[in-house]
Protein backbone atom coordinates (compact mmCIF):
# COMPACT_ATOMS: atom_id res chain seq x y z
CA UNK A 1 0.00 0.00 0.00
CA UNK A 2 2.98 2.69 0.58
CA UNK A 3 3.47 2.16 -2.83
CA UNK A 4 0.66 3.25 -4.40
CA UNK A 5 0.49 5.59 -1.50
CA UNK A 6 3.81 6.97 -2.76
CA UNK A 7 2.52 7.36 -6.65
CA UNK A 8 -0.65 9.26 -5.51
CA UNK A 9 2.09 12.24 -4.10
CA UNK A 10 4.62 11.62 -6.64
CA UNK A 11 2.42 11.97 -9.55
CA UNK A 12 0.76 14.98 -8.06
CA UNK A 13 3.69 16.51 -7.37
CA UNK A 14 4.99 16.11 -10.78
CA UNK A 15 2.00 17.63 -11.96
CA UNK A 16 1.71 20.09 -9.98
CA UNK A 17 5.35 21.36 -10.81
CA UNK A 18 5.15 20.82 -14.53
CA UNK A 19 1.46 20.98 -15.60
CA UNK A 20 1.61 25.02 -16.54
CA UNK A 21 4.65 24.37 -18.69
CA UNK A 22 3.66 21.06 -20.46
CA UNK A 23 -0.25 20.89 -20.04
CA UNK A 24 -3.05 19.41 -19.21
CA UNK A 25 -3.47 17.22 -22.04
CA UNK A 26 0.10 16.31 -22.06
CA UNK A 27 -0.45 14.85 -18.76
CA UNK A 28 -3.94 13.73 -19.61
CA UNK A 29 -2.32 11.37 -21.99
CA UNK A 30 0.83 10.64 -20.23
CA UNK A 31 -0.81 9.28 -17.11
CA UNK A 32 -3.75 7.25 -19.20
CA UNK A 33 -0.64 5.77 -20.86
CA UNK A 34 0.96 4.44 -18.13
CA UNK A 35 -2.51 3.73 -17.02
CA UNK A 36 -2.43 1.29 -19.95
CA UNK A 37 0.88 -0.19 -19.09
CA UNK A 38 0.07 -0.78 -15.39
CA UNK A 39 -2.97 -2.87 -16.49
CA UNK A 40 -0.74 -4.71 -19.02
CA UNK A 41 1.98 -5.56 -16.21
CA UNK A 42 -0.80 -6.51 -13.75
CA UNK A 43 -2.22 -8.70 -16.05
CA UNK A 44 1.12 -10.62 -17.34
CA UNK A 45 2.94 -10.46 -14.43
CA UNK A 46 3.21 -12.78 -11.39
CA UNK A 47 6.74 -11.11 -10.22
CA UNK A 48 6.46 -9.17 -6.92
CA UNK A 49 8.70 -6.37 -8.14
CA UNK A 50 6.93 -5.78 -11.33
CA UNK A 51 3.58 -5.91 -9.57
CA UNK A 52 4.98 -3.00 -7.24
CA UNK A 53 5.95 -1.16 -10.68
CA UNK A 54 2.85 -1.65 -12.02
CA UNK A 55 1.15 -0.23 -9.08
CA UNK A 56 3.34 2.73 -8.88
CA UNK A 57 2.89 3.62 -12.48
CA UNK A 58 -0.62 3.04 -12.71
CA UNK A 59 -2.02 5.67 -10.14
CA UNK A 60 -3.98 2.47 -8.54
CA UNK A 61 -6.18 4.19 -6.16
CA UNK A 62 -6.27 2.71 -2.58
CA UNK A 63 -9.90 3.79 -2.00
CA UNK A 64 -11.15 2.40 -4.70
CA UNK A 65 -12.36 6.24 -5.97
CA UNK A 66 -10.35 8.70 -7.98
CA UNK A 67 -7.63 10.38 -5.68
CA UNK A 68 -4.65 10.37 -8.47
CA UNK A 69 -3.71 12.80 -10.79
CA UNK A 70 -6.82 12.25 -12.49
CA UNK A 71 -8.84 14.06 -10.64
CA UNK A 72 -6.02 17.39 -10.03
CA UNK A 73 -6.59 17.87 -13.94
CA UNK A 74 -9.92 17.49 -13.40
CA UNK A 75 -10.81 19.82 -10.79
CA UNK A 76 -8.80 22.24 -12.84
CA UNK A 77 -10.38 22.23 -15.61
CA UNK A 78 -14.20 21.60 -14.36
CA UNK A 79 -14.58 25.33 -12.97
CA UNK A 80 -13.54 26.78 -16.80
CA UNK A 81 -16.44 24.55 -18.53
CA UNK A 82 -19.64 26.14 -16.62
CA UNK A 83 -20.45 29.22 -15.60
CA UNK A 84 -19.53 30.89 -12.05
CA UNK A 85 -23.16 30.44 -10.76
CA UNK A 86 -22.75 27.06 -11.67
CA UNK A 87 -19.43 25.65 -10.48
CA UNK A 88 -20.46 24.06 -7.14
CA UNK A 89 -23.61 22.44 -8.32
CA UNK A 90 -21.02 20.86 -11.20
CA UNK A 91 -18.74 19.71 -8.47
CA UNK A 92 -21.82 18.32 -6.59
CA UNK A 93 -22.77 16.10 -9.93
CA UNK A 94 -18.89 15.08 -10.10
CA UNK A 95 -19.03 13.93 -7.13
CA UNK A 96 -21.68 12.37 -7.27
CA UNK A 97 -21.24 10.86 -10.21
CA UNK A 98 -17.50 9.30 -9.14
CA UNK A 99 -18.70 7.97 -5.73
CA UNK A 100 -21.90 6.45 -6.93
CA UNK A 101 -19.73 4.33 -9.60
CA UNK A 102 -17.19 3.48 -7.21
CA UNK A 103 -20.24 2.18 -4.96
CA UNK A 104 -21.81 0.17 -7.92
CA UNK A 105 -18.72 -1.22 -8.34
CA UNK A 106 -18.32 -2.47 -5.03
CA UNK A 107 -21.24 -3.84 -4.98
CA UNK A 108 -21.14 -5.36 -8.05
CA UNK A 109 -17.11 -7.25 -7.29
CA UNK A 110 -17.98 -10.45 -7.01
CA UNK A 111 -18.76 -11.27 -10.70
CA UNK A 112 -15.92 -10.48 -13.27
CA UNK A 113 -18.35 -11.41 -16.23
CA UNK A 114 -20.39 -8.17 -14.51
CA UNK A 115 -17.71 -5.83 -14.15
CA UNK A 116 -16.85 -6.52 -17.66
CA UNK A 117 -20.39 -6.13 -19.33
CA UNK A 118 -20.27 -3.02 -17.32
CA UNK A 119 -17.11 -1.69 -19.14
CA UNK A 120 -18.00 -2.56 -22.44
CA UNK A 121 -20.44 0.29 -22.84
CA UNK A 122 -17.55 2.87 -21.41
CA UNK A 123 -15.18 0.98 -24.14
CA UNK A 124 -17.28 1.64 -26.98
CA UNK A 125 -18.01 5.24 -25.76
CA UNK A 126 -14.68 6.39 -26.08
CA UNK A 127 -13.54 4.11 -28.78
CA UNK A 128 -16.98 5.98 -31.14
CA UNK A 129 -15.67 9.49 -29.81
CA UNK A 130 -11.91 9.04 -30.31
CA UNK A 131 -12.53 8.20 -33.78
CA UNK A 132 -14.85 11.02 -34.35
CA UNK A 133 -12.86 13.60 -32.86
Amino acid sequence: MLVIVASGVFSNVVLSRYESRLGRRFFILLFSGLMVGSGILLFLTTSTALLLLAFFIGNISTTGTEAGPFQSIEAGVLPGLVPPARTNRTFGVYNVLGYGAASIGLWRRRSRATFRTALRPYACFTSSTRSSG
